[in-house]
């Protein structure tokens, strides 16, 4: 990808001129960047103050450590973070108990990852 002339700080900057409610042609036309551009920096940064900005570049430089950072986050939260909406149980100790067992001294049947922990109605 192409290198940009402005700096994140000066991407902030147009985004949020154009926020404060100047028309988005006169700003493009000021800074001399097309449309296509800034909504696309309005995608990415709208909303984001350069500190925010700053801080998120700071922490997460790649995905590597961005995924990393996640992965301890769900196992905490589903395996050591009790829910309110749980009654103060880990989901993970609610699965086990809910989930069918295959027999005797058997582990618990699988679920469907993808359909999340949250069993609202379910006895505890």
């Amino acid at each position: 990808m192409k290198k940009s002339r402005f700096s994140e700080e000066q991407i902030i900057g147009i985004v949020l001129e154009q926020e404060a409610g100047r028309p988005t042609a006169e700003v493009c036309r000021k800074h001399g960047i097309s449309e296509a551009t800034f909504l696309r920096w309005k995608a990415k940064y709208g909303g984001l103050e350069v500190s925010e900005a700053k801080r998120l570049k700071r922490l997460f430089t790649s995905l590597v450590p961005a995924r990393a950072v996640l992965a301890v986050w769900h196992s905490d939260d589903n395996n050591v973070r009790p829910h309110s909406g749980l009654g103060s149980a880990t989901p993970i100790k609610v699965a086990t108990r809910m989930l069918p067992k295959a027999g005797p001294g058997h582990a618990p049947v699988a679920i469907n990852a993808r359909s999340g922990h949250h069993m609202r109605g379910l006895p505890l």
